[in-house]
């Protein structure tokens, strides 16, 4: 079995949520001899105290193209793999892609227990005068009427999904905008203007009279680092998958028939120039039945990674920037870290089902993109196969 690529010259690729796990899957050594890319110093751990930019990599010192073929032509003498850099040599590159960032914002209020206290103790005379032609506000059949709209309503409260298959009556409709200065929680404010407009109902005097109600709250978001905030991705809002649990998304059939009737994701990502991901396929759709030993694992990782657009910009992304100063080493070792991968540390040789990034959905998708950029820029389209092949095949 060979173990590497003639020009393969990244020696492993990793991902991490967390620079504590690093030394899991990377000796001392290695570490030692690290290179830190971020946009400030990490200083809780010693491989990470001094950062530099991506700008300030040196340049590695590659051997160009007449060493590789006289590397090959060594090996086919000698039937042997020669080593162009030794392991101790290599550097590993570890990339901080994003942090969590602690910051205020403005949510809706939700305040949902007291809107149903305040649906079902309300005195509702002058809408049953009103709205039921009678004099008579204790009329039984408007309040039996009414006490419908109530539990119906307290139903919608609990379930935001309890009217997707009901018609809504033109006098409920009224009954639901004569209730909603009721409201206090800004959550319930909003999915009820939503309903009102789904069904016809012009909603722009009830905002103005009720504003939405709002608070400050504090939160823990992930946003990339500045080195990489240029890389714009759009992603697909009505994707199934919460979050990842393993290397392998699966979709479900809806998701599937969308993404062959044409995805609306891919289209927005197209006209706005950006990065799309879309998590849909399972392999390239190449048959490798008839092709055994032509094989295209790393082609299905790509498909399976689900970046489907990539942005034409006219200037150099910092990703770009990262894999040229990257292409200047003869080996190398790159780790990224990411708060929102959902494992400790995974490393591989090479892209594999194994190593493919598993991330949480809408938080780390800068994750597909730089394994993406990796694959294509420093690895062939056929797997790697090594002696530890058939021990995987039991964990797959």
């Amino acid at each position: 079995m060979t173990t590497a690529y003639i020009m393969k010259r990244c020696n492993s690729i990793a991902f991490a949520s967390s620079f504590e796990h690093l030394p899991i899957k990377f000796g001392d050594k290695e570490l030692s001899n690290s290179i830190f890319i971020s946009d400030k110093p990490n200083p809780n751990y010693s491989f990470t105290k001094k950062s530099i930019t991506i700008e300030d990599i040196p340049e590695g010192r590659i051997a160009n193209l007449q060493q590789y073929i006289d590397t090959f032509e060594q090996m086919t003498k000698t039937n042997e793999v020669v080593s162009m850099q030794t392991t101790a040599n290599i550097p590993t590159f570890i990339v901080e892609l994003a942090r969590e960032v602690n910051r205020t914002v403005k949510v809706p209020t939700c305040n949902d227990d007291i809107d149903r206290i305040a649906i079902e103790d309300w005195d509702y005379s002058d809408f049953v005068t009103d709205f039921f032609n009678t004099d008579d506000a204790r009329d039984p059949v408007a309040l039996s009427t009414i006490d419908g709209y109530k539990d119906a309503f307290i139903n919608f409260i609990d379930n935001r999904d309890y009217f997707e298959d009901h018609g809504l009556s033109p006098k409920f409709l009224d009954w639901i905008k004569y209730i909603y200065h009721l409201l206090s929680s800004g959550e319930l404010q909003i999915d009820v203007l939503k309903l009102l407009n789904n069904n016809g109902v012009q909603t722009v005097n009830l905002e103005k009279a009720n504003p939405i109600d709002y608070e400050e709250k504090e939160v823990t978001d992930v946003e990339p680092i500045s080195l990489f905030n240029d890389i714009k991705i759009v992603i697909d809002k009505e994707d199934t998958n919460t979050s990842s649990k393993s290397a392998l998304y699966k979709p479900d059939r809806e998701g599937l028939k969308k993404a062959t009737l044409g995805n609306s994701t891919q289209l927005e990502a197209f006209s706005k120039n950006k990065f799309t991901v879309i998590h849909t396929k399972k392999s390239a759709n190449i048959d490798d039945s008839q092709t055994y030993h032509r094989n295209h694992d790393i082609l299905h990782s790509l498909a399976r990674n689900g970046v489907v657009c990539s942005p034409d910009t006219g200037a150099e992304l910092s990703l770009s920037k990262l894999m040229n100063k990257l292409k200047t080493y003869e080996k190398f070792n790159i780790v990224f870290v990411h708060p929102s991968y959902e494992l400790k540390v995974t490393r591989g040789d090479y892209p594999s089902e194994l190593v493919e990034p598993s991330y949480t959905i809408n938080s780390g998708e800068l994750l597909a993109i730089v394994y993406r950029y990796i694959s294509i820029n420093f690895f062939g389209y056929c797997s790697v196969f090594t002696e530890g092949m058939e021990e995987l095949e039991y964990l797959i």
